[in-house]
């Protein structure tokens, strides 16, 4: 199933909820890199609190382990970043099956 979030604040909601959540689903995030600044705003509000390790895997990019050191669970929650939902976005959903897809939008305030 596929969410879509368009406002900053349901963005950064659902980066608060998955830094605690116990639901260790792998995630599939398709939109522009802003979403990974919306991640560190959560990362900041949650310093004080153990969150989960998230392994953050984009294009291009070399995988990053997002750890603040006060980990709330052993293993990390993978999340793929996707710029757009192309054919690699729609493989890693088979593969997963039971994977989240969110899909993030343009805030039609900004």
């Amino acid at each position: 199933m596929v969410h879509i979030l368009c406002h900053t604040l349901d963005k950064l909601r659902y980066f608060r909820n998955l830094l605690i959540t116990e639901d260790t689903r792998v995630r599939i995030l398709i939109g522009n890199d802003s979403l990974l600044h919306t991640l560190n705003l959560a990362l900041e509000d949650m310093k004080d609190v153990p969150v989960n390790q998230l392994a953050i895997i984009r294009e291009y990019v070399p995988p990053k382990l997002i750890d603040t050191g006060k980990v709330l669970m052993g293993d990390p929650i993978l999340v793929y970043v996707r710029r757009r939902h192309d054919t690699f976005a729609n493989s890693l959903m088979e593969e997963y099956g039971d994977c989240e897809v969110i899909v993030f939008e343009k805030d039609p305030i900004l």
